[in-house]
């Protein structure tokens, strides 16, 4: 047999099951029967086409001969042939069984009726003189040999290949896909990537770290939906399980009806490459000076480092870089979680996203991390949010084809923090007391003591997720703040990973008043560790005074100095003074 692959009518048309046709009597039978029989072609009918929108039992019930039912149907007949145009003078050498060579004279279809069989039947060595008296035991004088089973197998088996591939085909023909929704810059949109429309539940999966499947219960999963043939449905959103055992890697599961069929199962894996992100060299991914502003804040740029883990050592190659902020906002704009606890009742029920600029650096390597920055600036994040998670989307060349990388991590919500100067404040016996020159403590009508106020004239501020060593002037810093006054206060409100991270404060003040014999300190650095208490975005810090001891008239008290206070609270306020 010469088998060619894939010619025309190997592989039914679609139409086989999307318009399969069923005889009125069978009604209720399943769209793929049509793959067998399309009632194309019934009894009385003219010869039916030989192309691929007939069923494969029409196609070699009209087509083909059998030994035991040879001219029994109305098709083929001898009137299809070219019996009665024999060329007798002209027969076609066979090897015989007995070894020897035979002359065999063969019939064929007419031009343009059925299959091109050159080999249709043969003719038996006494059908001449059947043939010479037309008479009615001429339909016993053929037979089917080598040659005939050659150009029968020549026909029938690709095209018999190419119906079970179909087949196949069919019941594996629902296609769905989860990518990244990068038009509205949040969550996933499922791709109906068939031709027919799906009616049911979709349902998604992981494999966690102990190998168990397990399905995830969140956001908009499980739901039911319509997804048009080739089309998507709008952003869905789920909470990434944080035990997966490889991130990024998901399930995707269709149940209901698929075009014309009832109980359709469709499944998909997302399997994307993977990016690990880490904090910047500053360690902060954000950080934003809040002094005299009114919320809410806006971060418009988030930095961080990358380094790609996908598998197989997949490298990547151009494509672009993409980062998604996604998380909950406060139903009030002016929603302060520095002052109170975000917790559910005031932040909004469904998740709200900012997505960056694109970033045109080349994409991470495999060897070391790189540090890349992301603007927000046209689609900014509030600094009053909570369940802040970030995630980074590449897309293009992975290996050799094109793919989807995908790295994500579960920032702590924005972390309010206060910078303080309190040196026009002197504590006496647990009483608090503005500095002058008038303070009578001891009731004698004499001022008493008096603290010169001092100011910051440049402050710099560090974060690390290392303690910083002792009385060690930082140079990396994350942020430089203009003079602080005596008596007022700075805001910052910054993004981190952790649940405990480490500060550095460094303070230079303004040179002293020369008459000032009280002055304390022109140079300050002041260290401290903030960590964090997580109740659905309630951020708590460990808050730190700093102050000096100071004895004068015989009277020992407390100065207040400036310092790093990691809760939010208001210092220009003196109830909340320590």
């Amino acid at each position: 047999m010469d088998f060619i692959p894939d010619q025309p009518g190997d592989r039914p048309d679609p139409v086989l099951f999307t318009d399969p046709q069923p005889d009125l009597n069978y009604s209720n039978l399943v769209p793929v029967s049509g793959l067998f029989d399309r009632n194309q072609y019934n009894e009385g009918d003219t010869f039916p086409p030989y192309d691929n929108t007939i069923g494969l039992a029409e196609y070699s019930n009209a087509n083909f001969l059998t030994e035991d039912t040879m001219w029994d149907y109305q098709h083929p007949s001898l009137a299809d042939t070219n019996y009665d145009r024999i060329d007798w003078l002209n027969p076609e050498p066979v090897d015989a069984e007995d070894g020897k060579i035979d002359n065999r004279i063969y019939i064929k279809y007419k031009d343009g009726i059925g299959e091109q069989i050159d080999h249709l039947a043969a003719i038996k060595y006494w059908a001449y003189q059947l043939n010479f008296y037309y008479t009615p035991e001429i339909h016993y004088a053929f037979l089917l040999d080598k040659k005939c089973w050659k150009d029968y197998a020549d026909k029938l088996i690709p095209r018999a290949v190419g119906y079970s591939a179909g087949l196949l085909d069919y019941f594996f023909r629902g296609k769905i896909d989860l990518v990244p929704d990068e038009d509205n810059g949040c969550g996933y949109v499922i791709e109906n990537q068939t031709e027919e429309d799906m009616d049911g539940t979709f349902e998604l999966y992981y494999d966690n770290t102990d190998d168990e499947r397990i399905q995830i219960i969140s956001g908009d999963f499980p739901f039911e939906a319509v997804i048009p043939g080739n089309n998507n449905n709008g952003s869905v959103n789920f909470t990434p399980p944080n035990n997966a055992k490889e991130p990024g890697n998901y399930i995707l599961v269709f149940r209901g009806k698929l075009g014309n069929e009832e109980s359709a199962v469709v499944g998909s894996v997302y399997s994307t490459g993977t990016i690990e992100i880490t904090p910047p060299d500053r360690y902060v991914y954000a950080i934003l000076d809040m002094s005299g502003q009114s919320l809410p804040g806006q971060f418009t740029e988030i930095k961080l480092k990358l380094k790609n883990t996908a598998s197989n050592n997949k490298e990547m190659e151009g494509g672009k870089l993409i980062a998604i902020a996604r998380y909950y906002k406060p139903k009030d704009n002016n929603f302060d979680p520095s002052q109170q606890a975000p917790f559910p009742e005031y932040m909004e029920d469904e998740y709200s996203c900012s997505i960056s600029a694109e970033n045109t650096s080349p994409p991470p390597g495999r060897d070391d991390f790189t540090e890349y920055a992301f603007d927000f600036t046209d689609n900014p994040i509030p600094t009053n949010v909570t369940d802040l998670i970030l995630q980074i989307v590449y897309r293009g060349k992975l290996g050799d084809e094109d793919g989807v990388a995908v790295g994500m991590i579960d920032l702590f919500e924005p972390d309010h923090i206060a910078i303080w100067n309190n040196t026009d404040y002197f504590c006496n016996d647990g009483t608090l007391i503005r500095s002058n020159y008038d303070n009578d403590l001891d009731g004698d009508g004499q001022g008493d003591v008096y603290c010169s106020p001092t100011h910051a004239s440049e402050s710099m501020v560090s974060f690390s997720k290392e303690p910083f060593p002792a009385g060690v002037p930082q140079t990396d810093y994350a942020l430089e703040l203009d003079r602080i006054e005596a008596g007022e206060f700075k805001k910052i409100v910054i993004l981190q990973d952790r649940e405990t991270y480490y500060y550095s404060a460094t303070y230079q003040c303004e040179d002293p008043d020369p008459e000032d014999s009280f002055y304390i300190w022109d140079h300050l650095v002041v260290i401290g560790k903030c960590d964090v208490v997580m109740n659905h975005g309630d951020v708590r810090f460990t808050p730190r005074a700093f102050r000096d001891t100071l004895t004068q008239n015989g009277l020992t008290g407390y100065i207040f100095q400036i310092g790093i206070c990691c809760d939010g609270y208001d210092w220009s306020s003196e109830a909340n003074l320590p």
